[in-house]
């Protein structure tokens, strides 16, 4: 998975139409980019094979920065038109094949809550599934309907901090 700090140059690349040199780039990206870690970022980028670097000269800090398969990428994102379905479904096919190429699918559960087929278990659901016994499920469940918002978010969040100190 690339940084957010990555994500934000791969931005800056987008927004200067998905070719730039080296300085162009650092000086497009936000303040909020530590500029020094620029190569970090970059080399980021080419190894999830979002970018190709090409040299200009001899030099290292000499190089040209390019989007690879930009083509898609880049009309759905530089499509100056309003927005509608078509450009917004070109964009998110764009957006998945970019993820798709960057993130480790390997693990099945997070699979599937990225796909959405199942969601995140929360703390309470959790701590329910590993400590409970079957007969106390209806009696806690029937007590955690019962708290009010306030009073199941304080729950929930003691449950998620004894979880963490009993790894």
């Amino acid at each position: 998975m690339i940084p957010h700090d990555a994500f934000l140059v791969l931005c800056a690349l987008i927004e200067l139409g998905g070719k730039a040199t080296r300085e162009l780039l650092t000086d497009a990206v936000d303040n909020s980019v530590d500029k020094s870690r620029m190569d970090e970022f970059l080399e980021s980028l080419l190894g999830a094979s979002l970018i190709a670097v090409s040299l200009r000269d001899s030099y290292r800090d000499s190089y040209s920065v390019s989007l690879r398969n930009s083509q898609s990428f880049l009309k759905a994102f530089n499509n100056n038109k309003t927005i509608n379905l078509e450009t917004l479904k070109a964009s998110r096919s764009a957006i998945d094949k970019m993820l798709t190429g960057a993130v480790k699918m390997s693990n099945a559960n997070y699979r599937a809550v990225v796909n959405g087929d199942r969601a995140r278990l929360s703390p309470i659901q959790q701590f329910a599934e590993r400590c409970m016994s079957r007969q106390d499920l209806p009696a806690y469940w029937k007590r955690i309907s019962r708290m009010s918002e306030n009073e199941r978010e304080i729950f929930c969040a003691s449950v998620a901090r004894m979880a963490a100190r009993s790894r």
